[in-house]
This record gives C-alpha cells, structure tokens and sequence, in this order.
C-alpha cells in the first residue's frame, strides 16, 4: 500500500520519514564533524558528504509535499488522542479557534 489509508500512513509517507530521519543524524554528525575538524582538508571531507544529505533532505521533503498534495491524504487521527494531537497546525496557531485554547500552555495559567 503506497497511499495512506485513513488509519494509517502509506509506504511512501513512511519511507520519507525514516530516511529524512536517518539522513538528519547523519547530517548532525557529518555538521560537528566538520565544524571539529583540525584541518581544511578533513573539514572539506566532512563537507562533500554533509552538502549532498542535506540537499537529498531538501529533495525529499519537497517530494512529501507534491506527494500529500496531489496523491496522499493524512490518516485520521486516533480516537482519544489529547487535542493538541488532533488538530491542524493552521488551526492549532490560531488564537481565535477554541481548540487553541483546549490545549494552550496559557489557557490552564
């Protein structure tokens, strides 16, 4: 199942995610690494593979999006989930909406 259904993420939405995971640890490294290194030489090893992860995490991510918007829909969210788990981002940022205020750090001040 490449799409996601409405319980679950596909095989596509999944395999982005855990290689942009993987890459971004990898980009960490490689970023300390390089930012540690006692030469330019070794600096510039670390950087020829720390520029190719991170345009390849820019690429997939763009991908996501094409994909979500033209393929894939997100899965519903699960049933009993605390609020701030089942809203939108446009939705949960806005003061004015009510499910703001459910879940809102301020709200329980």
């Amino acid at each position: 199942m490449l799409k996601s259904r409405l319980d679950r993420y596909g095989a596509v939405a999944v395999s982005i995610h855990w290689i942009s995971a993987i890459l971004i640890l990898a980009l960490l490294g490689s970023g300390f690494q390089a930012a540690n290194a006692p030469d330019s030489i070794a600096k510039g090893a670390f950087l020829r593979a720390h520029i190719p992860m991170a345009i390849a995490i820019l690429l997939l991510t763009l991908f996501r999006i094409v994909w979500w918007w033209l393929f894939d829909r997100k899965p519903l969210p699960v049933q009993g989930s605390p609020a701030w788990q089942e809203c939108w981002l446009v939705r949960c940022m806005s003061p004015s909406t009510s499910s703001f205020s459910e879940w809102s750090p301020a709200a329980s001040a």
